[in-house]
């Protein structure tokens, strides 16, 4: 029973001092697994692309007739035109063979794979910002391993660390707003190629929680920033 108690109490000590250690290699891990979650679940219509891509392109190098042209895929969310009591879809339920009325918030549709060139305008911006919000991933990234790293070599109060954190903070907030501007633009897109008798487009809304994240960085940013002032001041009048 001794021995069980100073194992406890030795696993329990070492668990307080490593404390810090723990959360940083936990939030190291958590991030990494978002990002491969992320990419797992994109993985399907990662794939659609790809393989859209490689029919269009066998279709320009053979010539084949414009009615033989591929059909490629658009993402479209929707909301019946009819309000929350319209049900315009239905579908079948096979355990008891019943039609159930439906209707969708989310659909991909077909449609002539160069039908986008009526909006290229928009395609040009849609990429302009994936491409930024892309960039910002790798950067917050580097970013955000460069400061788990400085914590975990218990570097709290350091200049370095105030500035990686405000970089942090404007890249989340990047990401925020690239995703909008790419989500707006992808509607103008939508808008433009497509009109349904029963359902009209709407614009996607970008995840809250990445303007959540930024704001509550830089406000710890700010916090760390007035602890480490305070600490010089106490270090002055020793």
């Amino acid at each position: 029973m001794t021995t069980l108690n100073l194992n406890f109490n030795t696993m329990f000590t070492f668990l307080k001092t490593k404390k810090l250690s723990i959360l940083v290699i936990l939030a190291g891990l958590t991030y990494a697994f978002l990002v491969f979650n992320s990419l797992f679940n994109s993985w399907d219509d990662f794939m659609t692309g790809w393989n859209e891509g490689a029919q269009n392109a066998a279709y320009d190098s053979s010539g084949k007739i414009k009615e033989n042209k591929p059909l490629g895929s658009f993402y479209l969310s929707v909301k019946s035109k009819n309000g929350l009591s319209s049900f315009p879809d239905s579908l079948v339920n096979q355990k008891t063979n019943m039609v159930i009325k439906s209707k969708y918030r989310k659909t991909i549709v077909l449609g002539p794979s160069d039908s986008h060139k009526s909006a290229m305008v928009y395609v040009l911006f849609k990429f302009l910002f994936a491409m930024i919000v892309t960039i910002t991933y790798i950067i917050i990234a580097i970013h955000f391993y460069k400061l788990i790293g400085s914590f975990k070599k218990e570097f709290i109060f350091e200049q370095k660390n105030i500035r990686l954190l405000r970089w942090l903070g404007f890249e989340l907030l990047i990401v925020y707003f690239g995703k909008v501007l790419f989500n707006f633009f992808h509607y103008k897109i939508n808008c433009s190629i497509f009109s349904f008798s029963e359902y009209e487009i709407v614009m996607d809304s970008a995840d809250d929680i990445w303007l959540l994240f930024g704001i509550v960085v830089l406000l710890m940013a700010e916090v760390l920033s007035k602890a480490l002032v305070l600490k010089e001041e106490q270090e002055l009048t020793i």
